[in-house]
């Protein structure tokens, strides 16, 4: 079991209703509707000095029409916050449906930093 700093427990609250991730989803049709659900800490480990490696399980829900080799794209506004790997394939995702990506999403925040989902 990892321990999460204090910082980090509220923050994953916060991924939980705010639809973080810059959806860019590959579909061949338009009417999906693609939202991301949760966000489950896998691992946050320190990498060096200056910053921490977080991995993150990523749920979305798909409320519209079967999509095919879907993949959510994530990025970062902030310099403290890099998105290492921000790309999550759920491949094809079924209409009003919940998945699972297959893939987790990496970051690297800035261990003087409060880590903020809102830059994402």
């Amino acid at each position: 079991m990892i321990s999460y700093c204090k910082y980090f427990t509220p923050c994953v609250a916060k991924f939980r209703v705010f639809v973080f991730l810059l959806v860019a989803c590959v579909v061949q049709d338009a009417t999906a509707n693609y939202v991301v659900e949760n966000l489950e800490p896998e691992n946050r480990a320190p990498l060096d000095r200056a910053y921490y490696a977080y991995e993150f399980q990523v749920r979305a829900a798909n409320a519209g029409t079967t999509g095919h080799s879907v993949t959510a794209h994530a990025s970062s506004g902030s310099p403290d916050t890099l998105v290492i790997d921000g790309s999550v394939y759920f491949g094809d995702f079924p209409a009003n449906s919940t998945q699972i990506g297959g893939n987790p999403l990496l970051i690297h925040q800035k261990r003087r930093t409060r880590f903020d989902p809102s830059v994402l």
